[in-house]
């Protein structure tokens, strides 16, 4: 998600989404795999962010 100057809004993160990269295709159990795959990218990239007060 970005700002509306195109800046991307720190510290929001998202490990999901509702529907599928894959679009031709019926979901099924992929979006779990997609959750899985992205919330370890958001987890990652959060962990790097420093502390807040």
């Amino acid at each position: 998600m970005q700002h509306v100057s195109g800046e991307p809004i720190k510290r929001l993160y998202s490990a999901g989404e509702l529907g599928s990269i894959f679009n031709i295709l019926y979901p099924g159990a992929s979006n779990i795999s997609e959750c899985l795959a992205f919330g370890r990218i958001a987890g990652r990239n959060a962990a790097k962010d420093e502390p807040t007060q």
